[in-house]
């Protein structure tokens, strides 16, 4: 995954404009060869969407947590192609309050996309160490209350970037150069948090498995010989199923953001 880190580092360090601001060719190239995954990852994530609204199996807890993951996606690539089209006819340089206002939905949902990342991995989590109470707990109210401090977030940040907003010039429009200096620095520090917590949740939810327990009546026993079979069978396919969806959702979104995060 390629985090915002090295995406503020890859356009402070990369040419992308000449001294006489044209777009550097290295920067084109790069632009022009991102477009060819474009599309495939527009196509898996409105595929997500569509397949969670179409079908009523796949409105469960996690599965809505995915489909609200894949729409902030589908925006931030649509921002992306904006910029590839900016940099492609020479008009990304501007003001930093134009191209703030100007790409504002995708400051938004940027950063809940990003706490989405958490959220699923949060929800995993619940779901295998807590597996009787995560069932028995009401959807709405629970997809409400994971995904109501990422719209705080996102909305404070946005604000307090509003309020600081500045007219320096900056050579390309997007994230994080149309954020004010300080408060670049504030997003760059807390989405490396988030990132980190994302790893650690993910490694506490595949800690029972490395174990090789599993949670019964809210306590952790070991997998033993004793385990029935058909139970141990359908332990190993919810891994080996979880597994897969986590390795697609972690992989289209890393694909995505290093095909587009210029």
């Amino acid at each position: 995954m390629q985090l915002p880190s090295q995406r503020w580092n890859y356009v402070m360090t990369t040419p992308t404009h000449k001294a006489d601001g044209e777009v550097s060719g290295t920067c084109m190239t790069i632009v022009k060869a991102s477009q060819i995954f474009f599309g495939v990852c527009v196509f898996g994530n409105f595929h997500i969407v569509l397949a969670t609204y179409l079908h009523k199996s796949l409105r469960s807890k996690c599965g809505l947590l995915l489909a609200i993951l894949a729409f902030c996606d589908l925006w931030c690539l649509a921002f992306e192609l904006f910029s590839a089209v900016r940099l492609l006819t020479h008009t990304s340089t501007m003001t930093r309050s134009r191209c703030f206002w100007s790409i504002s939905p995708y400051v938004v949902i940027e950063n809940g996309e990003t706490c989405m990342l958490l959220v699923v991995g949060f929800d995993r989590l619940m779901a295998i160490c807590f597996p009787f109470k995560y069932r028995v707990i009401p959807t709405e109210r629970y997809i409400a209350a994971l995904i109501a401090p990422g719209v705080i977030y996102s909305c404070s940040l946005f604000i307090l970037s509003a309020i600081k907003m500045n007219n320096d010039m900056i050579p390309v429009c997007n994230l994080p150069l149309a954020y004010p200096e300080d408060m670049s620095y504030l997003w760059n520090t807390l989405t490396m948090v988030s990132c980190v917590m994302t790893l650690l949740v993910y490694f506490l939810t595949y800690l029972p498995d490395a174990l090789q327990i599993c949670p019964e009546n809210g306590r952790f026993c070991c997998l033993g010989s004793d385990q029935n079979p058909e139970s141990l069978g359908q332990h190993i396919g919810f891994k080996r199923s979880f597994l897969c969806g986590l390795v697609a959702v972690i992989s289209g979104y890393n694909f995505c953001y290093k095909a587009n995060g210029i």
